[in-house]
């Protein structure tokens, strides 16, 4: 099994392999949530929102599931702060 990938607003891009598990760390979500949406889901696949789960949070992340290249957006969604700025990654498949 191949370790994750975790990818922070200072680093975002990565060349990964298929298999590959990449995750999005972009702080602690409070009462909202952090959504990742990819541009080309044949590539990389999104699987989990960052949330609180109330012992743990999760982080937005997904899957590299065949060569290219997929840009991904995760964007701050709160139930009082709003909407946040997207951070937008770029996702190489091998």
């Amino acid at each position: 099994m191949l370790p994750p990938v975790i990818l922070t607003p200072e680093e975002t891009s990565a060349t990964v392999k298929v298999g590959t598990v990449v995750t999005f760390n972009l702080g602690e979500p409070g009462e909202g949530r952090f959504v990742a949406t990819s541009s080309d889901e044949a590539v990389f696949k999104v699987e989990n929102e960052g949330k609180n789960e109330g012992t743990y949070t999760t982080n937005a992340g997904g899957v590299a599931v065949a060569p290219g290249t997929s840009e991904v957006t995760v964007q701050f969604f709160g139930s009082t702060n709003g909407v946040g700025s997207p951070t937008n990654f770029t996702i190489t498949v091998e």
